[in-house]
This record gives structure tokens, sequence and C-alpha cells, in this order.
């Protein structure tokens, strides 16, 4: 028969969510809670804007190298301001915003991404790798968003 175009325009849709056992955070959850970062698929929206981000680094590394002094501080301070850190590659930047994007709870910043990031890399590894792998599967048919929608990180 082949693929049903109807079908697929009518079918209702759902974030795909999992958790992600972060036990090596433990002392930052409460005693109860579980240890664990809910993380979700992105959209190919979402996914333009973590391959855009990459280019946005390489063009802010180009500009910092390019200026001295003064302008030089501002530009490393910008850099900050968007989880930039110095030596850092474009695939990392590329990371850090799918954890930005992907994270549900904790609802995740750029900053807190940076930390996680640079404090704990292997959990930020486990943390992405996740939401490319839900990214992959691709949105959950056949189930309904809620009215509320879903609880995303938004980009500080």
């Amino acid at each position: 028969m082949g693929f049903d175009a109807k079908k697929f325009k009518n079918a209702d849709f759902s974030t795909r969510e999992e958790d992600v056992p972060v036990p090596e955070l433990e002392e930052f959850f409460g005693p109860e809670e579980e240890k664990v970062w809910r993380v979700r698929n992105l959209t190919g929206i979402e996914v333009g804007r973590v391959n855009e981000t990459g280019e946005k680094y390489k063009r802010l590394d180009a500009a910092a190298k390019a200026i001295d002094g003064t302008q030089k501080e501002k530009v490393e301070a910008f850099k900050a301001l968007f989880g930039v850190s110095q030596g850092m590659s474009q695939e990392t930047a590329k990371q850090t915003e799918v954890m930005v994007l992907g994270s549900v709870d904790p609802v995740c910043d750029v900053e807190l991404a940076g930390l996680i990031r640079d404090r704990f890399p292997v959990t930020f590894a486990n943390i992405t790798r996740k939401i490319y792998q839900l990214t992959g599967q691709g949105a959950e048919p056949g189930k309904r968003t809620g009215s509320g929608g879903n609880k995303t990180s938004e980009q500080a």
C-alpha cells in the first residue's frame, strides 16, 4: 500500500520523554526524590537551532581571535553569557544547546548546561545522548499532548 500521508497528517503525536539516571548528582536532589534528569525529543525546528549554534559559536570564536584589548574582554564576557567556554568545539556548543532544549525536569538554561558539561562531562554526555536517541525516534504517534503543552527548557 505504501505510506498513508492522510493518516499521518491526521494523527495525534506527543513528545517522547524518558528519565536519565544521574546518581552522581545525588547531593543536589531532595532525600526522597528520584535521582533522574527528565528529557524529551527535539522538534525539527529545534534541531535546526542546534545546527545553527555550531555556526554561531564558530563566528563568535573567530571574532574573539580577531579582537584585542578591551573589546576582546567584552566578546569573552558575551561568550560566557551564552555558555561558550574557552577552546570549546563546535560540537560541544551544539550539545550544550541540545541539553538546554531537551531538558524537561529540571528546566535547564545555558549556565546550568555549561556547569554540568564542565563538572560532570560523562553525565552531560549521557543526558545529551538520550536526547539525541529520543529525537531520532521522533514524536510518539497515537498519544495526545495535554492542553497545557509540554514543559520545555527555554534559553536564557
